[in-house]
Parts: C-alpha cells; sequence; structure tokens
C-alpha cells in the first residue's frame, strides 16, 4: 500500500524538476541556437542529447533536438523527436517542415509529401519558407516520376551567322621557328572563315526503373549542320548516352557510358568514347552538389598521332534564389589529363583545369540565361615545328534567352568563343548569333 507520505515526496520531486527544467530550457535551447548558427551541429546536438532523458517530452526541447540531429545527419534519431513534438503540437508548422525534410533525406517521398502538403499554404509561412517547400515538392514529384517508364523526344532547326566555322586563325603568314622561321603561307582553308549556316537536330530519352530507387536511362542527340559558303566545313554531331542511377535518400549516384561521333564534310574527325560516375547531394531546398569522374578514348581515325587517353574529375555547386523567377547561379570546377597514346607525338598529350559558371532568371514564359567555361591547357612536350611547348586559355561564353510555348521553345542566342595560345596557328575568336526553334515531346 502506497503510504501518502511517499506520494507527497514524489509529487515535491515532480515539482522540483519541472521547476529545474523549466529554469534550464530557456538557456539551454539559447546555447544551442548559437551553435546552429555558428554552424557547430555536432556541438548542438551533443548539448541537448546529454539532456534528452530528462526533457525529452518537452515541445520546444524535442523541437531543437531535432533540427539538431537533422542538421548533424542523425536523420533517424530527428525523426523520433519531431515525432514526439507532432503528438504534442500537431499545428506546430517548424516541426513539420522539419519532419518532412527528414523524412525526405530516408527516402520517405510519400511521408515528406503528406507533411509538407499541410503546411505549405498557411499565411503565417515566410515567403523563402514556402518557396523552400516547393523547391522540396517539386524534388519528390521528379523522384515518383523516375519511378514510371518515360520516354521522351525532340526536334530542333537553327539559322544564324558563324564569323568562324573552321575555329581558325585569322593569319595569313605564319612563321615556322624550326626552318629558320620561314614564312607559310596559309591556304583558305585554314584560315578564318565566316559563313551563314543551318543545322537540324534531335534527341531521345528513355527512363525504366528496375527497383523503386533504381532506374536505367538512355539519351541520344544528333545535330547536323550545313555551313552555305564553306561546304567543307559542315559538321555532324552524334552523342550516346547508357547507365544506371541509384537513388538513395538526398544523395544520387550515376554510371555510364558516354560516346560522342563528330564528323566534318561526312568524315569522322574525332571519335569520343568513355565511362563516367556522378554523385548528386541536395543539402537543401536551396543548394546542391555534384561531383563526376570520367576517363575517356579520343580517337582521330584520320590523324593517329593525335589520339589520347583522357582523365577528368570535378565537382559543382547550384544555388536557387526566388521560386517566382527560378533564379539559379551554377559554379564548377574541374581539371583532367590527355595522356598521348603514341610515343611519336608527346605534344599532343597535356593537363587542364577548369572553371564553369552560369545563370538563369526566369520571368514569365521567358527564360534569360548566361553561363561561361574557361579552360588552362599546357601541354606535355615542346612542339615539333615551332620549338616551343604549348599553352592555351579557352573561353566559351554563351547567352540567351528560352521563350516557352507549351511544348514549343524559340531561342535568339549568342555565343563567343576565343582560345589565346603561345602557338599563332592555335589562335582564333569565333562569334555565332543564332535562332533556334524546338518542339518537345
Amino acid at each position: 500500500m502506497i503510504k501518502p507520505s511517499h506520494l507527497i515526496v514524489a509529487a515535491a520531486l515532480w515539482v522540483t524538476t519541472l521547476q529545474a527544467a523549466t529554469t534550464e530550457l530557456p538557456s539551454l535551447l539559447n546555447e544551442t541556437n548559437k551553435l546552429l548558427k555558428t554552424g557547430d551541429m555536432e556541438a548542438a546536438y551533443t548539448t541537448l542529447a546529454a539532456h534528452e532523458s530528462r526533457l525529452a517530452g518537452n515541445p520546444k526541447f524535442d523541437l531543437m533536438l531535432g533540427i539538431a540531429a537533422l542538421r548533424s545527419e542523425r536523420t533517424t534519431l530527428a525523426v523520433y523527436a519531431l515525432e514526439r513534438v507532432i503528438d504534442i503540437e500537431p499545428n506546430n508548422a517548424r516541426a513539420r517542415a522539419e519532419l518532412a525534410q527528414a523524412y525526405y533525406k530516408l527516402g520517405e517521398n510519400r511521408a515528406a509529401k503528406n507533411e509538407f502538403d499541410i503546411i505549405k499554404d498557411l499565411e503565417t509561412l515566410p515567403s523563402d519558407v514556402k518557396s523552400g517547400i516547393e523547391k522540396y515538392l517539386a524534388a519528390i514529384d521528379y523522384r515518383f516520376d523516375a519511378r514510371r517508364t518515360q520516354l521522351g523526344y525532340y526536334f530542333e532547326t537553327s539559322s544564324g551567322t558563324d564569323s568562324n566555322v573552321n575555329s581558325a586563325t585569322d593569319a595569313s603568314r605564319v612563321p615556322l621557328p624550326v626552318f629558320a622561321n620561314l614564312n607559310l603561307l596559309l591556304s583558305d582553308t585554314a584560315r578564318e572563315t565566316d559563313s551563314p549556316f543551318v543545322s537540324l537536330g534531335g534527341g531521345l530519352r528513355f527512363n525504366k526503373p528496375l527497383r523503386s530507387n533504381l532506374m536505367m536511362y538512355a539519351k541520344a542527340n544528333l545535330d547536323m549542320r550545313e555551313t552555305f559558303d564553306a561546304d567543307e566545313f559542315a559538321t555532324r554531331v552524334f552523342d550516346g548516352n547508357f547507365g544506371f542511377s541509384f537513388l538513395r535518400g538526398s544523395h544520387q549516384y550515376h554510371i555510364g557510358v558516354v560516346n560522342q561521333n563528330f564528323a566534318v564534310d561526312d568524315s569522322t574527325y574525332r571519335n569520343f568514347n568513355g565511362i563516367n560516375s556522378q554523385w548528386h547531394y541536395l543539402v537543401n531546398s536551396n543548394n546542391s552538389l555534384s561531383t563526376f569522374i570520367q576517363y575517356a578514348q579520343l580517337k582521330y581515325p584520320s590523324q593517329r598521332l593525335l589520339d589520347t587517353d583522357q582523365t577528368s574529375a570535378g565537382f559543382a555547386w547550384i544555388h536557387s534564389f526566388d521560386k517566382s523567377t527560378n533564379a539559379a547561379l551554377h559554379l564548377g570546377l574541374y581539371l583532367g589529363t590527355d595522356n598521348e597514346v603514341s610515343d611519336l607525338n608527346p605534344e599532343v598529350g597535356r593537363d587542364f583545369i577548369g572553371l564553369r559558371t552560369g545563370t538563369q532568371i526566369a520571368i514569365g514564359r521567358v527564360n534569360y540565361f548566361a553561363a561561361l567555361n574557361y579552360i588552362s591547357s599546357e601541354y606535355g612536350a615542346a612542339n615539333s615545328v615551332f620549338l616551343i611547348t604549348r599553352e592555351d586559355d579557352y573561353i566559351d561564353f554563351n547567352t540567351g534567352i528560352n521563350i516557352n510555348f507549351k511544348k514549343w521553345q524559340l531561342q535568339p542566342s549568342l555565343r563567343y568563343t576565343s582560345n589565346d595560345s603561345n602557338i599563332v596557328l592555335h589562335e582564333f575568336d569565333r562569334t555565332q548569333v543564332l535562332m533556334t526553334a524546338r518542339i518537345n515531346f
């Protein structure tokens, strides 16, 4: 039989514990919040975890514990804490938003969508939070789409002007150091040639789910360009990709093979065959990271001394801004090496490092874009004719707008390409102004 005195002692202990927790909690949450703001997620979690046995069940404590667990990659523990908050405070929008993110990271897409749907239309949510929720919902829809077999294709045509269809120097004479700087008179086809052009192209993509988180994909694209004033520089480019994609929470992995055939005047100039792997990670609703590594063989059927084996790797960061404009910024860094296949021509081998950046913003049906690619290359040996080791700085800048009409897209654009080299034969500038029309199915 429980004595009244025992009940009085237990009640007193409970009141004392409650008072201590009530007094302690604000300072504990304040300390943890400071750690989260400084980015010390691990310290924030361990600080709270030390008090979990006494304070679990308090919604304010559990919310902060769930946030700290989620930020420190303890996603399952975050779910436990945040579900306790929802059990007591079902209208706690912050807890539901954090819980939805935790479900998303665990790959529980339906549960994540349910939580986001509950809170997405609340008037009390700040606009930036609503924007983040919409991005997560779009990512979830993408995951659902990835589970369905998909076949899509497109056709496009372009026309415009090209100031340098053969990417050649504008010099008429080139001194040759190996022959005491004797000037070589370049033929017209070896010099910068301008021409209007028209191109036709198309492509298809196929996605086939094999399991809930594993997908097979295939892509193919063909572009054919006719240059009216320089028939010998008409080009044909075929690109093909085949591989597998694996999804695990916020991580997505790809591995596949790639092929490109580049032909000039109906004759293959270069074949590119390789294998690559990629990793994509959704950090949060506004940021994502990716890395890649690739090995490829570049073969020139009519000039086998140019053949190389290429290894490259890099990473990229994408930041999304306001959802109403789909504004985004992309920044990537990559490096690699081309190893010459033939010992007879070491000067074609090179080391290179590159930088890619780009931005886009959409207003209504119009999407504005700009992209810049820079590559610095240093070749492996002195050129046998120019007697110096080749060094290049290559720039490719592309800007324009996409105007969307349901399935149709209209794209006026400007592209500028430049290669600054210490060997004049490899220096060139090129400007293309074009209009492209595309229809997607």
